[in-house]
């Protein structure tokens, strides 16, 4: 009769046991690696429609008043004191800071983004036709630092 000698057997199961090492690793590469890029995307997806829907109703704005280089309040068509800002001191009361918010009318606020480290609103000069918007976002995960910048420049529309 033909078997497998003991060596045989010993060099099959390091060889299975590489096999299954190399496998684990591959798995939890992606355990480590699929929740970091998720919430990359998500930080990338929600800044930029944050400055989405800024740049879209600052285009039609008139009379806009910029506090403290990180809040911009301003008039469009159809609606008159807009306000756009970072909150940095939970001002709609969600436990949550370092958020966009759009607020109109006053006291309805609405989240725009999350997770937001900076908002800057810049005029070229006065009477303002130009706004360079800018927005950082940073935020940590699996000890994983993320950012994200964007700028955009507005001019307005409704002078």
């Amino acid at each position: 009769m033909r078997a497998f000698t003991l060596v045989e057997i010993l060099i099959v199961a390091v060889i299975f046991s590489f096999l299954a090492l190399g496998i684990t690793q591959v798995v939890n590469l992606g355990n480590v690696t699929f929740p970091v890029d998720l919430a990359q995307i998500q930080l990338q997806q929600q800044t930029r429609q944050a400055m989405q829907w800024m740049t879209r109703e600052l285009r039609q704005a008139s009379n806009p008043l910029i506090t403290g280089g990180n809040r911009i309040t301003f008039d469009s068509f159809s609606d008159a004191g807009l306000t756009y800002y970072l909150d940095t001191a939970d001002a709609n009361g969600d436990g949550l800071v370092n958020q966009i918010l759009r607020e109109f009318p006053a006291g309805s606020r609405r989240i725009m983004a999350n997770h937001i480290t900076s908002l800057a609103f810049t005029p070229d000069g006065a009477p303002i036709r130009l706004i360079r918007i800018d927005i950082n976002a940073g935020r940590t995960i699996l000890g994983k630092a993320l950012d994200f910048s964007l700028v955009e420049q507005v001019r307005l529309r409704n002078e």
